[in-house]
């Protein structure tokens, strides 16, 4: 995801969805420099540890917009949640990437034809894993990223279902669950 946002030091960027795969984007986003990092995410707890380990600011998209005036080079929609779209654009500086990371529910998703043309968006597509697991883990080699934090709870394979449900229902601050052998 990071390499499709063209990041480089100095850019500020957002963040939609503060789950593992938006927190590894900003933890990418800070080994490459960049400091202006904002995240939305309705999950205060989520919000919490997001600024605990280097975003800039956080905000709660039910209960208020970001600063009036703040704007991206660079948004990442890390949620796949198509109502956020426009408003992530809206936010996006003239000649603005988003980034499509989150995947959808749905099999079609709207966007104002008028904003896209109006800003000059650029959107890109991430595939998951496609050939970036080595990258991943070069990164986290060579830089001083810890992203331990992210593995909030463990289970037995015969907890299997129970993993599921805890991640499904974003119960007990999970963000990123592990199951390992018995």
């Amino acid at each position: 995801a990071a390499r499709q946002g063209g990041l480089t030091a100095g850019r500020a960027i957002g963040i939609y969805g503060l789950g593992p795969i938006g927190l590894s984007v900003m933890l990418a986003a800070r080994a490459i420099g960049i400091t202006q990092i904002a995240g939305v995410d309705p999950l205060a707890y989520r919000r919490q540890i997001a600024e605990q380990h280097g975003l800039s600011y956080a905000f709660d998209p039910m209960n208020h917009k970001p600063p009036s005036g703040q704007t991206y080079d660079v948004v990442f929609d890390c949620c796949g949640e198509p109502d956020i779209l426009d408003e992530a654009c809206h936010r996006l500086n003239p000649g603005g990437t988003l980034v499509l990371v989150g995947i959808p529910e749905t099999a079609h998703i709207l966007l104002d034809p008028h904003i896209l043309r109006r800003r000059e968006v650029t959107i890109k597509n991430v595939r998951r894993q496609n050939g970036c697991i080595p990258a991943a883990i070069d990164l986290v080699q060579r830089s001083d990223i810890d992203c331990s934090f992210m593995l909030t709870h463990t289970f037995h394979l015969s907890e299997t279902q129970k993993a599921f449900d805890l991640v499904d229902g974003y119960s007990d601050q999970v963000i990123k669950a592990m199951i390992v052998p018995d």
